[in-house]
């Protein structure tokens, strides 16, 4: 056996070994959040009860800090972010701590924005939101009627 024979060796029993899928949402959302009931406690503050319909899945994609990935329908997502004292929602690159009121509204509102709005691509570029026809920085002059 020659030395670059032994190595192709060990590292086919490495993959085999330690190349081991652990799938917790191979059954979608409700694996993960039967393992994890407080992110579904999250999702009905921050959505509603009814928030399976916004929601295609629920990935948990960190293990500490605890993080999960919340996948909407339009195909955009966000983070959820588990810590000590509370959660943090990462909503279009900004930061929300839950355990404060006035930032949970706001995450409430970010996370309607995205839903209205998001064309399915999580942009964070200075032209997010810019379309063919109006340019983001256009101004209100700049508009066409509604």
């Amino acid at each position: 056996m020659t030395k670059q024979e032994l190595i192709d060796k060990i590292k086919s029993i490495a993959k085999s070994k330690y190349n081991k899928q652990i799938e917790f949402t191979s059954g979608g959302r409700t694996n993960v959040i039967a393992k994890y009931p407080s992110v579904n406690d999250v999702l009905v503050d921050l959505m509603t009860e009814q928030y399976e319909i916004f929601v295609t899945g629920v990935e948990w994609v960190a293990p500490k800090p605890t993080t999960f990935r919340v996948m909407l329908a339009n195909g955009d997502y966000f983070f959820l972010t588990h810590t000590d004292r509370s959660w943090i929602a990462q909503i279009e690159g900004k930061n929300f701590y839950l355990l404060n009121l006035s930032e949970r509204i706001d995450a409430m509102n970010a996370i309607s924005r995205v839903l209205r709005y998001s064309n399915g691509k999580n942009e964070t570029s200075e032209t997010a939101g810019a379309t063919e026809e109006i340019p983001a920085e256009a101004t209100p002059e700049e508009l066409p009627p509604a």
